[in-house]
């Protein structure tokens, strides 16, 4: 050999260049990884356990099944009181007051025997005697001619009976009596809760 003259390329052993096996073995298993994603790609959305969204269509109206969705308006005013001699409450907002103030509903009699309406007579007492019914509705279903401006006898109620007042204003208070007054406990304690009336 010339000095001058280049070697020839060393062999690697095989019939293939290194570099040019390895390329035609590259694109192989890309075109392979492919088609095999493919293939499966297409047996998930055609196969039987497919999932198609099984939303059901939105009803444009409500099935006549539905029940009319209602809002209950909240309370003018709930609580608990304890009524005292010349002590009154004006309902329509809860405050216990000198049962001379305007706006006052009720107040007990001096030996709390009896409740009295106030603020010129127009709040309205009664003894709700429907049991069927509840809350509002139970102060809403008493008769006109069974309101009274006056309620005697209230040292035979009993604890847990409910009491129904007209407020001055027209609302209804639902009174739930929690101490009945006697001749040595002179004072009505009781929870209420005032809704505007229908």
């Amino acid at each position: 050999m010339a000095e001058h003259e280049p070697a020839p390329p060393a062999r690697s052993g095989s019939r293939y260049g290194s570099t040019h096996f390895w390329t035609v073995v590259g694109s192989a298993a890309g075109v392979i990884g492919a088609v095999v994603a493919l293939i499966f790609g297409i047996a998930q959305c055609s196969g039987p356990d497919s999932a198609e969204p099984t939303v059901p269509p939105a009803p444009s109206t409500p099935s006549p099944s539905a029940a009319p969705t209602t809002t209950t308006e909240p309370p003018l005013a709930q609580g608990h009181a304890k009524l005292v001699n010349v002590e009154g409450i004006d309902l329509d907002n809860g405050q216990v007051r000198d049962q001379n103030v305007p706006g006052v509903d009720m107040s007990p009699s001096k030996t709390a025997d009896s409740l009295n309406a106030m603020t010129d007579g127009n709040a309205r007492f009664a003894v709700p005697q429907d049991r069927t019914r509840t809350g509002a509705d139970r102060c809403a279903a008493i008769p006109t001619v069974s309101w009274t401006q006056t309620l005697d006898d209230v040292y035979h109620l009993t604890t847990g009976s409910h009491l129904c007042v007209q407020t001055d204003q027209g609302n209804l208070a639902e009174l739930t009596l929690t101490h009945i007054p006697s001749a040595a406990e002179q004072y009505l304690e009781f929870d209420f809760v005032t809704r505007r009336s229908g």
